[in-house]
């Protein structure tokens, strides 16, 4: 991980946020541990800069609530707790999945414009 640059963290960050959103939502995806790193680091700021701006606004607003409500959300939870917690927060925006294909298409697009910043190219 140390090796990694801020856009290929970027990166990763998109690919836990999209598996665990998809999965489960912004609950899962905290329980599942990966809500430091998504909203501990400018993931957010990032992505907006990379045009994704509506998943930007998304991430700003629920690293409003986690950061109110740490603590309660990553604690370990039974099963019960757990189906629990989505009732209690309902207030995390999960219209992701309506804008997903578009954000999407528009992270994969500055990636291959800006291919260098990623991966090393050799030619």
């Amino acid at each position: 991980m140390h090796k990694l640059n801020g856009y290929q963290h970027t990166l990763l960050a998109f690919r836990f946020f999209t598996d665990e959103v998809r999965e489960g939502g912004f609950v899962q995806l905290i329980q599942n541990g990966y809500g430091g790193y998504l909203f501990d680091n400018p993931a957010a700021k990032a992505l907006k800069s990379m045009g994704a701006k509506g998943l930007s606004k998304i991430l700003y607003k629920a690293k409003e609530i986690y950061d109110s409500h740490r603590a309660e959300l990553e604690r370990d939870t039974t099963e019960e707790e757990f189906m629990a917690i989505y009732e209690q927060f309902e207030q995390f925006d999960e219209k992701y999945m309506e804008i997903e294909e578009e954000e999407t298409s528009i992270i994969a697009a500055y990636v291959d414009e800006n291919i260098e910043d990623f991966a090393e190219v050799v030619k």
